[in-house]
């Protein structure tokens, strides 16, 4: 048996027992607590990204995603309108940009806004990288304390609101 013993401060600490993705649909405040590579199954290059969600009921959850990183001119002009989502969510104006080196430091510790969907049995959740705006007019449409008419006004039914905003 071994004695070990350490000073720890768990003020503000969540556990991580239950912490896995949200239970439910929604627009969801996080912040990339991570980032690193890895390939797909068809050998391309991707970027992974773990998001924590820092507001609302989810607080604590954890949202996995991924971007594959292009390897040519074909590859980015594919892929880059999902970088162009992500780097906007975190706060970046990709439209003054032109040519940059891309890293990690882009988007490490940055807060962004994603739009999550759990995975339906056998298959990969959804997850689109969302601004602010488009958070802040959908956040309360999924929440767990809605009601039904919950949208700024518009009733749940009339969905064309939100798909305009959730429009990719």
């Amino acid at each position: 048996m071994s004695d070990w013993n350490f000073d720890a401060d768990f003020s503000g600490v969540t556990a991580a027992s239950g912490m896995g993705a949200p239970s439910r649909e929604g627009s969801f405040a996080v912040e990339i607590i991570s980032t690193d590579t890895t390939e797909t199954r068809k050998g391309a290059p991707r970027a992974r990204f773990t998001a924590r969600v820092v507001e609302g009921d989810m607080t604590g959850r954890t949202i996995y995603d991924g971007l594959n990183i292009p390897r040519n001119a074909e590859e980015w002009s594919k892929l880059s309108p999902f970088w162009a989502a992500l780097l906007v969510s975190v706060g970046h104006d990709t439209s003054k940009w032109g040519k940059k080196k891309m890293s990690a430091k882009a988007v490490l510790g940055r807060r962004g806004y994603v739009y999550f969907k759990p995975a339906p049995e056998g298959s990969y959740p959804t997850v689109k990288w969302i601004t602010e705006a488009d958070y802040e007019a959908t956040k309360d449409v999924y929440s767990e304390d809605s009601t039904p008419t919950s949208m700024n006004g518009v009733e749940s039914e009339d969905t064309a609101a939100l798909d305009q905003v959730l429009d990719f």
